[in-house]
């Protein structure tokens, strides 16, 4: 039809109009003008109604874009990397989800959480992200916008996505950050957490020491720069738990020399690779000071 210019060859069926491709500056102009027949001279366009006809598809399905319902987003705590330790709902989640995003690190050429979703042999696709580790905090933040955008992108067409993260969602977790910014551009969003057992937890169960109890009280130190070791405090009738220690270990292990020297009955148990086949336990400093350094890793201190 050559008056229809600007517009995709579309396909015809007995019903009429089975799809057609537009773009919004089509829209704008004229789609055919008056002058323009049909190769039967005898039958012409009525080009009036003809663009009014073209133009009231072309606003329906703009408001189908604006109206397309989005997907559901699910934050998947997987546990410390076996996948046994994944409850039945994150199991049903991680199977049926359309996309599972995941994490990988930045120099590895395998993912722990990878190979837990990998477990449950899930039906839709798998997608891995980077976290930036770097220092500069820009740098990190542009990272978890842009893993923001990847996750969002899915929503916007529909799909239903998991977010899987090794210990549980809200704790310590990369979805923390991509929940927050998802949120922030869709308030309304159907969102589901699915809690996952953390590596603390973990450490206590496979260590069989009690995390805490009775009027004991727990704390968690993330992370901590070098200077700021001497600065940590075991309070009397407690635990701590001191995350990410690979980075300063040896200056960590002799503040924990101090302390042990200062109450002998204090104690420290280190673990590494929970619930995987290179778990390892140690409970003297002597003892982890022979374990080389490694990012799944913690150490329980018992006052």
């Amino acid at each position: 039809m050559a008056c229809l210019t600007g517009i995709e060859p579309v396909a015809l069926n007995s019903g009429g109009l089975r799809s057609i491709q537009l773009s919004y500056k089509h829209a704008r102009q004229p789609i055919c003008s008056k002058n323009n027949f049909l190769s039967n001279n005898k039958t012409a366009i009525n080009c009036h109604l003809t663009n009014k006809i073209l133009y009231a598809i072309i606003s329906h399905t703009s408001a189908n874009r604006k109206d397309m319902k989005l997907g559901k987003l699910y934050g998947v705590g997987i546990g410390s990397g076996n996948p046994e330790y994944l409850t039945l709902r994150a199991c049903k989640i991680l199977k049926e989800a359309d996309t599972v995003f995941t994490v990988i690190s930045q120099n590895a050429s395998d993912s722990v959480s990878k190979s837990v979703v990998e477990y449950v042999k899930p039906q839709g696709k798998i997608e891995l992200l980077i976290f930036s580790m770097a220092k500069n905090k820009t740098d990190r933040e542009n990272q978890v916008a842009a893993n923001a955008n990847k996750i969002l992108e899915e929503l916007e067409q529909g799909k239903n996505v998991a977010f899987a993260t090794l210990g549980d969602a809200m704790t310590y977790s990369t979805f923390g950050y991509v929940y927050k910014i998802i949120k922030e551009k869709h308030p309304d969003i159907s969102i589901e957490i699915i809690p996952g057992i953390n590596s603390f937890t973990t450490l206590s169960a496979i260590s069989q020491k009690v995390l805490a109890e009775n009027r004991q009280t727990l704390h968690v130190v993330p992370s901590f720069k070098e200077e700021d070791i001497e600065k940590i405090e075991f309070p009397e009738n407690s635990t701590t738990i001191l995350l990410k220690t690979y980075r300063t270990r040896e200056t960590l292990l002799k503040r924990l020399q101090k302390e042990k020297e200062k109450h002998p009955g204090l104690e420290i148990i280190y673990g590494e690779h929970l619930g995987l086949e290179s778990e390892r336990l140690a409970f003297s400093l002597e003892e982890i000071k022979t374990i080389p350094e490694t990012y799944l890793s913690m150490i329980m201190v018992k006052k």
